[in-house]
């Protein structure tokens, strides 16, 4: 009746979507940066979140991201794996032990893992 739009518990003009303004630039090359490099750094965080809202990033750790490929890659071999070790994630996804924890550790957060021990298992979905 009042004419706005719910989202997130936040109320919206019809037909309004966020956009970088003057961001753009940065967002680019920090997209960049995710295609040449497994990892980078998060300098701000209200970027990060707004590009992982859409779906072109993932954020691992206190202030890192990985790419949205990379993510959903790592996915996919978990099922693969006689035993989700950080080593045999690593070698599998052929990425550095640094990344490989931190995307491990955001599967667990995600709930599509637990950790038990040194090894992650499955969660029934």
């Amino acid at each position: 009746e009042l004419g706005v739009e719910r989202r997130d518990g936040k109320a919206y003009l019809p037909g309004t979507t966020a956009a970088l303004g003057e961001h753009t630039e940065a967002a680019d090359t920090l997209l960049a940066r995710l295609q040449q490099e497994e990892i980078v750094k998060l300098d701000d965080k209200a970027l990060g979140s707004y590009l992982e809202q859409e779906g072109k990033l993932r954020r691992v750790g206190d202030g890192f991201a990985v790419s949205s490929e990379l993510y959903d890659r790592g996915i996919a071999l978990l099922s693969t794996l006689p035993e989700i070790t950080l080593a045999a994630f690593r070698d599998a996804l052929g990425v550095g032990r640094r990344t490989a924890q931190l995307v491990l550790e955001r599967y667990d957060a995600d709930g599509l893992t637990r950790r038990v021990g040194d090894v992650r298992v499955l969660r029934k979905r």
